[in-house]
């Protein structure tokens, strides 16, 4: 396999860095002159063509095959797909200020926290009207970019869960990042309802902004912190729910272990922790948290 500056090369593009070490060493900044002399830059993003590449390409072709409209910009953007050999190439958007997992160190201040929430939840809604579900909501696939806009990327498990006609398509497996998986998922051999998969994920990246940690390590049965969840033992759990402020109402609601009586998206953009504001300054939404946040 030929390394990333020489594909780069190759595709008409220079080269910049390795965006990630390791396992991600696929993944890099390149940049292009164009005729009108501007230069832009992108991320290159290799995978080999034995993965669901053409499927990623399909669905983002899917997004922006009639040009940008209302909710995509909450999207990462692909503006080219090559294959090389055993290789699919992908040219998406570059997220000058990194993804959400890696910048996010620290609990978030409400009122930022609930602007990342809201852009997710809008991107989110744009995705699935186009019938497609993205199924690996998590920090390190949320990417920010100057200033403080959030976009959703990396569509490699993506999956349409609708027909063009409207019906129904039922999904299967369980892929996607154990941690923010549905219950529903370790259900052996249950079939899935798509939006609600990424509804729960939402609910766990909103726990995650607000206090950095995380409610347990997996929901099902096997996990002693979910089994509390699931028996309505809040108090037991190895969690300060204050720490949620007026948020706890909406992660409840997000977090219902019932599929079928999980928040719709619909439902979260009318919810009052995501319609009212809260000010940089909230005093009163820090002091039910019980402490200082960030910024």
């Amino acid at each position: 396999m030929i390394s990333n500056p020489a594909m780069a090369i190759k595709l008409g593009y220079n080269w910049r860095w390795n965006l990630r070490n390791g396992g991600f060493g696929n993944v890099s900044v390149v940049e292009k002159q164009f005729e009108n002399q501007e230069k832009r830059v992108f991320v290159m993003k290799r995978v080999t063509t034995s993965s669901r590449y053409d499927m990623e390409f399909d669905i983002h072709r899917s997004v922006f095959g009639f040009g940008r409209e209302a909710g995509s910009d909450h999207i990462i953007e692909m503006f080219a797909m090559y294959v090389a050999g055993t290789e699919a190439v992908f040219i998406v958007d570059f997220a000058d200020q990194g993804d959400l997992g890696n910048r996010c160190t620290l609990p978030l201040h409400p009122s930022l926290a609930q602007n990342y929430f809201r852009q997710l939840i809008w991107g989110l809604d744009f995705i699935h009207k186009k019938n497609i579900v993205h199924r690996d909501i998590k920090p390190l696939n949320l990417f920010l970019k100057s200033p403080n806009k959030l976009k959703i990327g990396d569509f490699g498990m993506a999956e349409r869960y609708r027909t063009d006609r409207g019906n129904q398509i039922w999904l299967k497996g369980r892929q996607g990042t154990r941690t923010h998986l549905a219950p529903e998922l370790f259900i052996d051999g249950m079939e899935s309802k798509g939006p609600p998969l990424d509804v729960w994920a939402a609910g766990i990246v909103l726990v995650e902004l607000l206090t950095m940690k995380r409610l347990w390590k997996q929901a099902n049965l096997k996990d002693k912190n979910f089994m509390k969840y699931f028996d309505d033992k809040y108090n037991q759990m190895d969690f300060e729910w204050k720490s949620l402020g007026s948020a706890k109402k909406l992660v409840q609601k997000l977090l219902k272990v019932q599929s079928a009586f999980r928040i719709t998206i619909e439902d979260i953009i009318k919810d009052p922790w995501f319609v009212t504001d809260i000010p940089e300054d909230d005093e009163f939404e820090i002091a039910m948290r019980g402490r200082e946040t960030l910024v």
